[in-house]
């Protein structure tokens, strides 16, 4: 269970959430985050949980009580309704000890744009090093992820502000782990 408040402005959004796990009720969560778009092309963002629900399930079912914070700090670039590319860092600290530090970054590109259909490519790398060793969840000491995702959208019925499209999405990627 979750209460939190959201505060928005034309160029700034601040969010402040406290949490409650239902399931084994062992600790309180607060998460805060921050958002800024100075303007059309560029935004930014910053946050922090202390108890993120970004952890490994495999983790949790051998100890219940494994939790993580995560910091969060982010920036993204917009030519226009087309062309965006964006970078995330986290940074987790795990109660069992592990120390996570992750990169992502996602280029997205709209190839074509007609009345009612769009064609959309999207290729993302994302990286991340892991400090703890023999952990009961999957845990590489460094892994790497490419991938690349072509989305083809077409509205099949549209009246006033409802709608009625068909998506398909194919991916292709790559991964490599080491430790």
């Amino acid at each position: 269970s979750a209460v939190g408040v959201e505060l928005t402005q034309p160029d700034w959004q601040a969010t402040l959430e406290a949490s409650r796990e239902t399931s084994n009720a062992r600790g309180t969560g607060i998460a805060a985050a921050l958002g800024w778009q100075p303007d059309d092309h560029w935004s930014y963002r910053l946050g922090h949980d202390t108890r993120t629900d970004d952890v490994p399930l495999k983790g949790r079912r051998y100890d219940p009580s494994l939790n993580a914070s995560r910091s969060l700090a982010g920036v993204a670039y917009r030519w226009d309704e087309s062309r965006r590319v964006a970078a995330d860092w986290s940074h987790y600290r795990f109660n069992d000890g592990n120390v996570r530090n992750a990169l992502s970054a996602t280029w997205a590109e709209r190839l074509t744009s007609r009345t009612r259909h769009t064609l959309d490519m999207q290729a993302a790398l994302y990286a991340s090093r892991n400090t703890l060793e023999n952990a009961d969840y999957f845990n590489p000491q460094q892994d790497l992820a490419l991938s690349a995702t072509g989305t083809a959208d077409w509205m099949l019925w549209r009246e006033y502000d409802r709608r009625f499209n068909h998506r398909l999405a194919a991916t292709l990627g790559g991964y490599r782990q080491r430790g």
